[in-house]
């Protein structure tokens, strides 16, 4: 966990994934600010994928983090990020796989995401802001789970998005 944090000007090479855990990123399994009046902020953060990923159980996956929380995401990338349909993952995006309260703007997304439930292109689950995002993205999702919910942009909105520019 980070918290009531800025970071920036980052650049992560991440080479393969396996295990279990309730939240899992590149750079942290949760991002969170717990105080009201401000924010943690991540700026220019560049992720690459090498490798696909093995086979992990997580529950909330993001290619930044897991779970941001009162968090701004601003100026970075998640290049070749490529999860398999042996993974079982829940709350999956490139960026994030949930975004509660925070704010994702100004990023590029590119890679191929398979995902149980609540899939995105940039967010799992997103109840936050997300603005001004390109990208080429490939969604899979199980079709046969109750419940699954899939999209280019994110898998469940309960927030708002604008200016998103996805391939898929």
């Amino acid at each position: 966990t980070i918290k009531n944090s800025t970071i920036k000007n980052l650049n992560i090479v991440v080479t393969g994934v396996s295990g279990n855990a309730k939240n899992a990123g590149a750079l942290a399994g949760i991002i969170d600010c717990d105080d009201s009046l401000t924010t943690s902020s991540i700026e220019n953060v560049t992720v690459t994928y090498e490798n696909n990923f093995a086979t992990p159980v997580i529950e909330n996956f993001g290619g930044i983090a897991g779970t941001i929380k009162n968090t701004v995401i601003k100026n970075s990338t998640v290049n070749g990020l490529v999860v398999d349909a042996d993974a079982q993952l829940e709350n999956a995006g490139l960026i994030v796989g949930v975004n509660e309260n925070g704010t994702i703007q100004n990023s590029t997304v590119n890679g191929t995401i398979y995902a149980t439930t609540n899939v995105g292109g940039i967010a799992g689950v997103n109840k936050g802001t997300i603005s001004n995002i390109t990208g080429s993205v490939e969604i899979k999702y199980n079709k046969t789970v109750n419940g699954a919910n899939a999209g280019g942009v994110v898998g469940k909105n309960r927030g708002v998005f604008s200016y998103i520019s996805i391939k898929n």
